[in-house]
């Protein structure tokens, strides 16, 4: 029983958003991070060099959507443009493994959607 409850405290939380596959509207604009790119760094593997992603300050517009997706997090923009985003600028940390996103959502901003309402057939932009 102490085994379970050590497990679940150790539980990695994520965000604050429902499972993978989860779609919101956005309905009060907000800042935000979105990935524009990448760029050499000074950081090597071996004789790779590991590029660094470039990160842009915007504000989320009214209409548009947060994309909980099995792939990642993404802001939509109504053209159907995604981006891989967050709501603070990610700190390049090449050799830590990933764990997806801690962002927490001010939930008020957002408006739940069934898939039918998302925006489809979406482009990344910046990978």
């Amino acid at each position: 029983m102490k085994l379970v409850k050590i497990l679940k405290e150790a539980q990695w939380e994520g965000n604050n958003l429902k499972e993978s596959n989860s779609y919101y509207e956005i309905i009060k604009p907000f800042p935000l991070y979105v990935m524009t790119g990448s760029h050499p760094s000074n950081a090597y593997y071996g004789a790779g060099r590991l590029f660094e992603p470039e990160w842009k300050k915007i504000t989320a517009k009214k209409g548009d959507q947060i994309q909980n997706l099995a792939g990642g997090l993404f802001y939509v923009e109504k053209s159907k443009k995604a981006y891989n985003m967050h709501l603070q600028e990610p700190e390049f940390r090449p050799f830590e493994r990933g764990r997806g996103s801690f962002d927490k959502f001010d939930l008020s901003k957002l408006k739940e959607v069934d898939e039918s309402q998302a925006i489809g057939k979406i482009r990344v932009v910046g990978r």
